[in-house]
């Protein structure tokens, strides 16, 4: 009995504490039309003390003992898979997965089946001895995990939207860099996934409103011409500048609206492939009609290389020996004999973390 407890309560706390908090923020936001706030570790807790309530109340009831004790978090673990199977409708109004509508049945299956290890029970006295019984419990238990996760809300791209608004309301520009490049790493180093004999490429997924919160936070702290294109990213000038097609869950749209530096603009130019309009402006910026190699950031680097490559009469001149031949070196694998598919998949993990990247994406 201690074991199980430990086991099970332990699960749903993490469960719900370190990878639902942004579905029940989320519900509790719509639900409380924005008056009430989520807290991520006392709600979490309170959760698993109702969840082990329940099971004290089904145990009294149900008399399972031995090997069947496990079972008397049925109801627990569907109460939690019911709370956190909670999914946006829009913006303003959530739904549930369709499953939860068998909840009557399930309980109904599991009372029944309560019934028939009861009388089994009577009948062996004594049976469940030895070290079955941690075994068989501890099955039970990870089989009722494995429903809990694939019933409860999965949507990666989600559940990062909704951590990071939250971040954003708070201002926690830091947390927000930090969320975004946890991780990318790994991303790049994996790039793709076999399936038989083809290769499937896997991206990070991201929309416009998470691009414009990380696009934001980047500027917040002076790295938006250094890092925003090293991760996915989903948008245009119109979306960065007027929030188009920008449709936060947390707080209304206009909460985005911020004072724009010079490097805001330049970058909404670049997010557009608008490379002659990026060029003039940076000329007027600077104030000079001679750019040294190294004096500029990353991505204005990259993008001044592609910009004299595509350009016949480019508007000034510029050159950087370094990402010159880098981008040859690209231009090699777009000029080879292979698929599509294969191309991407070489781009993205040579050069996904550069602006060349995303401007041949933009085009293709």
């Amino acid at each position: 009995m201690i074991y199980s407890t430990i086991f099970n309560l332990l699960f749903i706390f993490l469960y719900v504490y370190c990878y639902q908090t942004p579905t029940l923020t989320f519900a509790q936001h719509i639900l409380s039309k924005g008056v009430t706030v989520y807290y991520p570790l006392t709600n979490a807790m309170i959760i698993t003390v109702a969840a082990f309530l329940l099971q004290m109340l089904v145990s009294s009831l149900a008399k399972l003992r031995g090997m069947a004790y496990a079972l008397t978090y049925v109801p627990s673990m569907l109460f939690v898979a019911f709370i956190t199977s909670v999914k946006p409708v829009g913006n303003d109004n959530i739904s549930m997965e369709k499953w939860v509508w068998g909840i009557p049945a399930i309980l109904l299956i599991f009372m029944f089946l309560v019934r028939i290890i009861r009388q089994w029970q009577s009948i062996n006295v004594n049976k469940d001895k030895g070290n079955n019984v941690f075994v068989v419990n501890t099955l039970i238990s990870l089989v009722m995990m494995f429903c809990v996760c694939c019933a409860g809300n999965s949507d990666a791209l989600f559940l990062k939207r909704i951590k990071a608004e939250k971040l954003m309301k708070d201002c926690d520009y830091n947390a927000i860099i930090s969320q975004d490049y946890e991780g990318g790493e790994i991303m790049r180093k994996i790039g793709m996934e076999r399936v038989g004999n083809k290769k499937d490429i896997v991206f990070e997924e991201t929309d416009t409103t998470l691009s414009l919160i990380r696009y934001i936070a980047l500027d917040k702290r002076g790295l938006l011409p250094e890092k925003l294109f090293t991760r996915p990213f989903t948008g245009s000038s119109q979306s960065v500048i007027f929030l188009e097609n920008v449709k936060p869950y947390l707080f209304p749209k206009e909460f985005l609206s911020r004072r724009k530096s010079q490097d805001y603009y330049l970058c909404a130019l670049l997010a557009d492939a608008d490379l002659d309009a990026f060029a003039k402006r940076l000329v007027a910026t600077l104030h000079t009609d001679s750019i040294a190699c190294d004096s500029l950031p990353r991505h204005y680097r990259e993008a001044m290389v592609a910009y004299q490559h595509l350009r016949s009469k480019p508007v000034v001149s510029y050159y950087d020996a370094v990402l010159e031949t880098d981008y040859n070196d690209m231009r090699k694998i777009l000029a080879m004999n292979i698929s599509d598919q294969e191309k991407i998949f070489r781009l993205r993990e040579t050069y996904g973390n550069t602006y060349w990247y995303y401007l041949y994406k933009k085009k293709h």
